[in-house]
């Protein structure tokens, strides 16, 4: 039986590939209290004890805000934390070994509509900066390996783990009151469920998927809003479409986010449509 290793367990995708990966391998779930991947060393000790067939890094630095207030901490988690496993692993010689990155569709900054596998990253935020050169390090230091990679790009992703912004938007319109969603920035949501269970397939079929980058979103026909996602929450449960209120991004402070983060595929790894799978997570989670 194979045996994976999660960097990030605690987190809400790393908690979803161990209840994704546990139904046919062994998975041993690492937490930052267990392992800070900021240290070389420690990285070392966890991969010598259990000599991992699969890691999957989904430890790091999520919050864009956090990492534009304090880059070097965003860069040295972000980046230097996967160098660290990707050196980690090399020294540890576990050749055949599978390595899974999931990283972000803010790897572009958002001026066109649509990103797919081979357009030409250009970040417009330090978490985004953070997540490409982690990206270029592992391309770089695979590339005459035998270890296997595979860099999954995603976002907006939903999860039971985690309160997220559908949830938030859920909660908001149940009670009656009204929620502000901005109507320019566009992508599309994925739900982690889902995702994981993509992520599986691919790593497991290697003669259909070499090693390389993969996005991995739920399917849409084009970049959908927040304020369109809201709308469709509402929707499912009948409530009233009028407690989302169009906003937009200007009004708010903060770092601007990309007004574009929608990732299509040339890869073939389609997911179901996003109103499909938003339904039923919600009718799942809220009945």
């Amino acid at each position: 039986m194979k045996t994976a290793l999660i960097f990030g367990g605690s987190g809400m995708i790393g908690q979803e590939f161990f209840q994704t990966l546990s139904k046919s391998m062994i998975v041993m779930s690492i937490s930052y209290e267990q392992c800070d991947i900021t240290s070389i060393e420690a990285v070392v000790a966890q991969l010598s004890k259990y000599h991992p067939d699969i890691i999957i890094k989904c430890a790091g630095i999520i919050d864009v805000e956090s990492c534009e207030k304090d880059p070097d901490r965003a860069f040295l988690v972000n980046t230097q934390g996967v160098k660290n496993i990707v050196d980690a692993m090399i020294s540890c010689d576990l050749k055949g070994c599978i390595f899974v990155q999931m990283s972000t569709a803010y790897v572009f900054e958002g001026s066109v509509a649509e990103y797919s596998e081979d357009d030409l990253p250009n970040p417009g935020t330090i978490y985004g900066l953070s997540k490409y050169k982690a990206e270029q390090e592992i391309c770089s230091s695979f590339a005459q390996s035998s270890i296997r990679y595979y860099i999954i790009r995603t976002g907006w992703v939903y999860s039971e783990f985690r309160q997220t912004f559908i949830d938030l938007v859920v909660d908001s319109i149940s009670k009656g009151d009204a929620i502000d969603i901005v109507t320019d920035q566009s992508g599309v949501i994925t739900w982690a469920h889902e995702l994981t269970e993509a992520v599986q397939t691919i790593m497991l079929d290697a003669d259909s998927n070499p090693s390389g980058i993969y996005h991995v979103t739920n399917n849409a026909e084009r970049a959908v809003s927040k304020y369109e996602i809201a709308v469709a929450c509402a929707r499912i449960f009948g409530f009233d479409v009028s407690l989302v209120r169009p906003i937009d991004s200007t009004s708010l402070q903060g770092v601007k986010r990309p007004r574009y983060s929608f990732l299509k595929t040339n890869k073939g790894i389609v997911l179901p449509q996003w109103q499909e799978s938003l339904q039923h997570y919600l009718m799942e989670k809220y009945g």
